[in-house]
């Protein structure tokens, strides 16, 4: 169609060019019909278990965006981001945004998607009337650019975990579906092939068949075919057109796609400085462009020509577009033929008409989530310790680590634990065991939630399950590492340094640095929910062990502090485990050291005490506390999940 038209060009003036740029196009969609019939009978046919939705158009009018910029010792200033934009885009057609960077594209896309809503301003509407966020964020999907998938799952774990919060039918049931899906998307070859092993196509096609199994009637993505090659493009973007025939609204952002894929959008939605500088079908954009005198030059691909427009090689025609969208140049032309292959291919409306359940009808949020809170967790929680324990660096390493210092340190330390003459050395690895098992803990709970904000915001606002479902789950995953890692430490160390050999003291003992290793993981996870930065959190985290080791007791005791700082013992966490763990070695009625001396400084259990200022110290205590920061620190991080995940809007 291209070269005909580039050939007609050349040869006829202007009129005759849009008789025959019509004629052809009239062709063209005629073929087009045929085609789409087609592929909406196949999809029809094959996924007859999806639920049926109604058919959904997202209508936006004077829409407006702009955000806060200036540094904070500053006053700031408003920066307007989007510019009075007004469409529609309708259900059963694949529209795509473009412009060059910095137009605007992602936020336009955000804000229509319920993902931005401070600093909007506007009207949209949902098939004609006021947009109520939550049942639309539940009835749509978003699809981000980076994927946000788990890589230690398998494609069919993975579909399953979609279809088992998403479904209420029986698991065979869901099984059947995913399998329809998975051939339908050409994914069924790799289904038991781990996610981290595919490739850039064949995660894109999953991503969007984790969100098809709920058959959104909208579909928002964000550059689905950024870093694939061409045959990949190919790929998605026919998902796309396919999807979209099924009667679905599919919106996506794209950067400068090839000829053969610009082809394939019915309409294109083209931003520049956040103002709309076309708004309409693929094949009218020439004939528009050259209405304004831009003549697109032959064999050249008009998508990266009208982005060289909007960059403005060709001088600035930013206000000319826009005036001229404005007075409806981009629409009027093709509207009819809009109309016309519309009524030609829209399918049966009753395909499409929501179920009568109470997740779809609930205008006020209510029984949002299709399963339970219980369910949700049981679903979360496998699959979260189905990818740690995929992990290699959560789990052997974490395990053998623990064995490998706990040998270390027994050696170095071999058999001082009754020794009068040692009581220092001792205490040094009484002090580096609860330091040990502080960062081992920490370390890689910081990582937990930056490492997982991109798939939590999109699962979580596309209504997948419940925050504190999420947030139960991933926390519990990882507890039985926590909890077994520092039993094996002390099953080690405690024995090889020699301290008593006494049942109850190796228990206290092993209480005290299992709850020192919840408390810090609990630590780290909040660090990683406060801190949007990565780079930040991994230098929070042992600067405030660091901190708080200094007012444990080791280093100096409670006496010797300063009493405008004795305050910070009390909020040291390492003040408790260590006490708790000097306490349950030397405590409780301990028997005087061996000396192999006359005389022994230290060999009077109650002297340590002193020394330390802990003769009055109590285990249960500094166990109730590290239980108490333990819950403190939970209910904190997850009040710090939910409003990061607020402010993501």
């Amino acid at each position: 169609m291209d070269i005909t038209h580039v050939e007609v060009t050349q040869e006829t003036t202007h009129v005759d060019i849009t008789h025959v740029e019509v004629t052809q196009v009239t062709t063209v969609m005629d073929a087009t019909h045929q085609n789409e019939d087609k592929l909406f009978k196949v999809e029809r046919q094959r996924l007859s278990q999806l639920h049926r939705r109604l058919a959904v158009d997202v209508e936006f009018t004077d829409l407006s965006y702009s955000v806060l910029e200036g540094p904070y010792c500053k006053k700031k200033s408003h920066k307007t981001i989007l510019k009075c934009l007004s469409g529609k885009f309708c259900s059963g057609e694949l529209t795509g945004i473009m412009g060059p960077s910095g137009a605007g594209k992602s936020s336009f896309m955000n804000i229509l998607a319920g993902m931005r809503e401070t600093g909007m301003e506007g009207e949209i509407l949902i098939n004609g009337q006021q947009r109520n966020l939550r049942t639309f964020r539940k009835k749509s999907s978003y699809i981000t650019q980076d994927d946000s998938l788990f890589p230690n799952l398998t494609v069919l774990e993975a579909m399953m975990v979609s279809a088992n919060l998403s479904l209420k039918e029986n698991t065979a049931e869901k099984r059947d579906l995913v399998n329809e899906i998975l051939i339908t998307l050409d994914l069924m070859e790799c289904m038991h092939t781990r996610i981290l092993y595919l490739s850039g196509g064949q995660r894109k096609r999953l991503a969007v068949a984790m969100e098809y199994i709920r058959n959104p009637p909208v579909m928002f993505l964000d550059e689905p075919t950024s870093g694939l090659d061409s045959n990949c493009c190919f790929q998605v973007v026919s998902l796309l057109k396919t999807l979209a025939q099924g009667g679905r609204t599919i919106i996506c952002t794209i950067h400068q796609p090839s000829a053969e894929i610009f082809e394939m959008f019915d309409k294109v939605y083209i931003l520049c400085q956040g103002q709309c500088i076309y708004n309409g079908t693929v094949p009218h954009l020439t004939t528009f462009l050259m209405s304004l005198g831009l003549h697109c030059p032959a064999h050249h691909n008009p998508a990266d020509f009208i982005i060289k427009v909007a960059s403005g090689i060709y001088g600035d025609m930013t206000p000319a577009l826009v005036n001229a969208v404005k007075n409806g140049m981009s629409t009027a032309e093709q509207q009819k033929s809009i109309n016309s292959r519309k009524e030609s291919i829209s399918p049966n409306p009753s395909q499409y008409q929501i179920e009568s359940t109470p997740t779809d009808l609930d205008p006020m949020g209510n029984n949002m989530y299709v399963a339970s809170t219980l369910t949700q967790f049981c679903i979360l929680f496998k699959r979260s310790f189905i990818s740690d324990y995929r992990d290699p660096m959560l789990t052997l390493v974490r395990f053998v680590f623990h064995i490998v210092i706990g040998l270390l340190f027994g050696l170095v330390y071999l058999n001082i634990g009754n020794n009068a003459q040692k009581v220092s050395y001792n205490m040094g690895f009484i002090f580096l065991s609860v330091l040990f098992i502080v960062f081992t803990a920490q370390a890689p709970t910081v990582l937990t939630f930056p490492l997982e904000m991109s798939a939590l915001t999109r699962e979580y606002l596309n209504y997948w399950y419940s925050l504190k479902a999420y947030y139960l789950a991933k926390t519990m995953s990882d507890m039985p590492i926590q909890i077994i890692c520092p039993i094996i430490y002390c099953c080690i160390a405690y024995w090889m340094t020699g301290q008593p050999p006494e049942a109850t003291r190796f228990f206290l003992f092993t209480i005290i640095l299992t709850l020192t290793a919840l408390m810090a993981q609990s630590l780290g996870q909040l660090i990683g929910a406060m801190c949007k930065s990565l780079l930040v959190a991994v230098v929070i985290a042992p600067s405030i062990a660091i901190k708080a080791s200094i007012f444990s007791g080791f280093f100096v005791s409670y006496n010797t502090i300063p009493i405008y700082l004795r305050w910070a013992t009390y909020v040291s966490y390492m003040r408790y485990s260590f006490e708790g763990a000097i306490v349950s070695v030397y405590g409780m009625g301990r028997p005087d050291l061996d000396c192999a001396v006359e005389h022994c400084l230290r060999q009077k259990t109650e002297t340590i005490l002193q020394g330390l200022d802990m003769e009055d110290a109590k285990v249960y205590l500094d166990i109730i506390a590290l239980v108490i920061i333990f819950l403190f620190l939970r209910l904190a991080t997850y009040f710090a999940l939910r409003h990061r995940l607020r402010s993501q809007r």
